[in-house]
């Protein structure tokens, strides 16, 4: 995301303008923790989950057609 985007995104959320470079220095100072974060080991610990979906299907009754929803569950 370009440094103007987030400047402009900052100023329509917070009704403040932030300089470009502003920008620059808390992605640089962020990227470390981002980058250490994204690399953490995950082994040894156990992660619950749950995925899932939905699959629309076409369904006739009474003559009409309409899409139900069949949601999927697995974890």
């Amino acid at each position: 995301v370009s440094t103007r985007k987030v400047s402009k995104i900052v100023e329509e959320l917070c009704g403040k303008s932030v300089s470009k470079s502003f920008v620059s220095s808390l992605t640089e100072q962020l990227d470390p923790m981002v980058n250490e974060w994204q690399n953490r080991s995950l082994s040894g610990t156990n992660y619950p989950y749950l995925m899932t979906d939905v699959l629309y299907i076409k369904v006739r009754e009474d003559h009409e057609c309409f899409l139900k929803a069949a949601i999927l569950r697995s974890g």
